[in-house]
């Protein structure tokens, strides 16, 4: 090879390394589980700074939480067991007014509200564990991790007890309501059927939070296939279904049907009563 041939080839050789695009291998998409569960995100989870950020709403709501936007000045509060505020641009988030550093901010991008999901998920008393090989985020609720039911609701029972005339002849039940892993406590309170209510609490910090009262008196309790659970009132020939349902703290009574006349339109209750206790008896709380 002369010399002209011998420098055009190594030309060219130089000029391919210059111009060549390095090959890395395509990560895999950032998965995200609470309790097992795969949460499917329409806009997928990113890491920045070093930290997984996730859209605002859809972990909110995954969590149990209703969210409120203000668009305006661009700050979220979500209340479930607790009560979240962010604002965007911002390294302080509140929780239950306590307030928290996050060391990556809520933000924008893409016109879509991203916050940091292990400040958030820790926040709120989940554990967070991340591997790095299949870039997953497992989180575990605290339902998932056991809770004393007996310690948290065994006080309410007493005290209803103590509260009423014929208290040892009041039945409760245990039953998660709105399906989230941790089951509320609902229990008849009142010396009689015109005054019986149906208190409803939750485990929050492993603590009794009273959610509500609703009418108890001449009601029957039954699970509701689609969630939640279904009071059937019936007296003197007159019937009403109603469906309780649970979104966070927000506890909600809907009227399904109202009848005047006995009938024989019982298909909502074909699963069979919900299971109760006297109230006497812990053996749901074990």
């Amino acid at each position: 090879m002369n010399f002209s041939k011998k420098f055009a080839a190594v030309g060219i050789s130089a000029l391919l390394a210059l111009n060549a695009v390095p090959v890395f291998a395509e990560l895999p998409d950032i998965s995200v589980k609470i309790d097992g569960k795969t949460i499917e995100f329409d806009v997928p989870p990113m890491i920045i700074s070093g930290r997984t950020m996730v859209p605002m709403r859809k972990i909110f709501e995954e969590f149990g939480y209703v969210v409120d936007w203000n668009g305006d000045e661009q700050f979220v509060i979500a209340d479930g067991l607790n009560s979240v505020y962010m604002k965007i641009g911002e390294s302080t988030m509140k929780v239950d007014g306590e307030e928290i550093q996050m060391d990556t901010l809520p933000q924008i991008v893409d016109g879509r509200t991203l916050i940091p999901l292990r400040a958030l998920a820790e926040s709120i008393g989940c554990y967070v564990d991340w591997d790095g090989d299949t870039r997953t985020v497992d989180i575990a609720t605290p339902a998932m991790d056991g809770i004393d039911y007996y310690g948290a609701y065994k006080g309410i029972l007493e005290q209803v007890i103590a509260d009423n005339v014929w208290g040892e002849y009041l039945r409760y039940f245990v039953y998660d309501i709105d399906g989230d892993g941790v089951k509320e406590l609902i229990v008849q309170n009142g010396n009689n059927e015109l005054e019986m209510a149906l208190d409803i609490y939750t485990v929050y910090q492993e603590e009794a939070l009273l959610l509500g009262s609703l009418t108890g008196g001449h009601s029957a309790l039954y699970p509701c296939p689609d969630g939640g659970i279904y009071r059937h009132w019936a007296n003197e020939g007159s019937e009403t279904l109603y469906r309780i349902t649970l979104n966070g703290r927000d506890l909600k009574e809907e009227l399904i049907w109202d009848k005047q006349e006995p009938h024989n339109d019982y298909a909502q209750f074909e699963e069979g009563d919900l299971h109760y206790a006297r109230i006497t008896d812990d053996v749901l709380l074990r």
